[in-house]
């Protein structure tokens, strides 16, 4: 499968419907449902390493995720900010500020492919 954030929401309908309806076995269903939530973090993860350091590659291939705004930051505002000061200062001038903005671009990553875990989503957005 394709690496990509966390995604929870799924799991309980997913038990519910098709596990414990199709094997009627909790236990089964619980060693299932282990399976899936290991299977789906597993994949946030893969999909954390691939894009850790890698904006332009987040901007090519998923150009909808990077708009995602988490703690008032998203991808897309570090990638710009970073191109602007490439193109004001030069990149061996700045290179401390620019791995700074990585280094946010980093956390932001890394909340986008957990936030199920971290944060809960509300009509406002998403909260920690």
């Amino acid at each position: 499968m394709k690496p990509k954030p966390l995604k929870l929401s799924g799991i309980k309908r997913w038990v519910k419907k098709d596990l414990v309806i199709k094997t009627g076995d909790i236990d089964r269903a619980i060693d299932l449902t282990l399976h899936k939530t290991k299977e789906r973090i597993k994949l946030a993860c893969n999909f954390y390493r691939k894009y850790i350091s890698r904006p332009d590659l987040l901007m090519d291939e998923h150009p909808e995720l990077a708009k995602i705004e988490i703690d008032y930051e998203s991808a897309d505002d570090v990638l710009k900010e970073i191109k602007r000061i490439e193109d004001v200062y030069g990149i061996t001038e700045t290179q401390a500020t620019i791995r700074d903005k990585l280094m946010d671009y980093n956390l932001w990553l890394f909340k986008l492919a957990f936030r199920d875990v971290l944060y809960t989503k509300t009509v406002r957005g998403w909260i920690k």
